[in-house]
């Protein structure tokens, strides 16, 4: 404790076991340490080309994301999709609404 100026003179196992000492900031080490934010698993990072599939009208739908529309914020973005089956426009969706990232070949079978 810094009023009797423990810290001087004991040892660090002495610290540890010291009635005042704070020792989960001497005994922690990384390996013990909970992840950060950062490297926990996301959800997926879509990016233009992409094809996914999403829910239109209760119908599962493929497209492929063109690019982020304008009217989208980065906390929210919004995409511009090509639907696979072109019978329809594009479409402007919520990124929340979109669903997984497919391969080509699974979006041509659909």
């Amino acid at each position: 404790c810094t009023r009797c100026r423990c810290y001087d003179t004991l040892r660090r196992e002495e610290l540890l076991q010291h009635p005042r000492t704070i020792a989960p900031t001497f005994a922690t080490s990384l390996s013990t340490m909970p992840p950060r934010r950062s490297v926990r698993a996301k959800g997926p990072a879509y990016k233009k080309g992409d094809y996914i599939e999403y829910d239109y009208k209760g119908n599962l739908v493929t497209g492929m994301l063109n690019k982020k529309s304008l009217n989208g914020t980065e906390a929210n973005p919004i995409w511009i999709v090509t639907p696979m089956d072109r019978r329809r426009r594009d479409e402007e969706i919520h990124e929340k609404l979109l669903g997984k990232v497919i391969s080509a070949m699974e979006a041509m079978n659909n």
